[in-house]
Formats: C-alpha cells, sequence, structure tokens
C-alpha cells in the first residue's frame, strides 16, 4: 500500500509541474514536424508550386500556455496567399479540386501522438528528463 502511495505522489508532482512542460514541449516538436512534413509532400496531391508563396506560408505552432496544450499548423495570409484554404478544400463552384496538404500532415503527426505522449508521460513519472 505503501508504494501505490508512494506512486499517486509521484504523479500529482509530476502533474503539477513537470508534465505540463514536457507535454508543450511535445506539441512544439510535434508542431514543427507538421510543418515540415507539409512542406516536404506538397504537391504530391497535384498542387503545383507557381510562386511559392503558398509553401512558404506553411506555419506550425504550439498553443501558448494560456491557451493550452495543443498545436496549430496553417497556411495562407490576408494579404499574399487568401487561397490556401481554396486548394486545401477545393472550390466546387469553379472546379477546383480540393488538394490538401495541411489535412495530411495532421495526420502524420496524429500517428505519432500515442508513442511520444507515452513517452513523454513515462519520462514525468519516472523523474527522468526528456526531449522530444
Amino acid at each position: 500500500m505503501r508504494t501505490l502511495q508512494k506512486f499517486a505522489a509521484d504523479m500529482q508532482k509530476a502533474g503539477n509541474r513537470d508534465l505540463p512542460l514536457k507535454l508543450q514541449r511535445l506539441a512544439a516538436a510535434m508542431a514543427l514536424e507538421g510543418e515540415s512534413y507539409a512542406k516536404r509532400t506538397y504537391g504530391k496531391n497535384g498542387l503545383g508550386v507557381v510562386t511559392g508563396r503558398l509553401k512558404q506560408s506553411i506555419m506550425g505552432r504550439a498553443l501558448s500556455a494560456t491557451e493550452g496544450i495543443g498545436l496549430v499548423l496553417m497556411a495562407g495570409d490576408k494579404q499574399q496567399v487568401v487561397y490556401a484554404a481554396v486548394h486545401e478544400f477545393g472550390y466546387s463552384q469553379r472546379n477546383i479540386p480540393s488538394r490538401p496538404y495541411i489535412a495530411p500532415a495532421i495526420e502524420h503527426v496524429r500517428k505519432q501522438l500515442p508513442a511520444d505522449l507515452r513517452k513523454a508521460v513515462t519520462a514525468s513519472i519516472l523523474n527522468r528528463p526528456w526531449t522530444p
């Protein structure tokens, strides 16, 4: 019984301090991986590069501590790359097919999540250093 009490105390300690930091680092690493994957595989869906602005606008970031733990992958901006969503989702009125480049990157990152998350939590429970 004493071992279970110690384990519970260690979990609480890790969750209050160490685990959120490790999860934030994991989100940051996964955001960079998602951005890199989207840029590496851009064009495999039939999407060509004319000016390169759309590909350059692809960005991944971790949420801030006040936003929670997670990541964002996005592309486009309001001035030069307003067509980013048109290529991702398609536009039937103009006969433009969907050519997703963000959704495959999200799926790529999502597949890695269980193993990476398990490593971060295990490191916190065992009070070991961990980097993504």
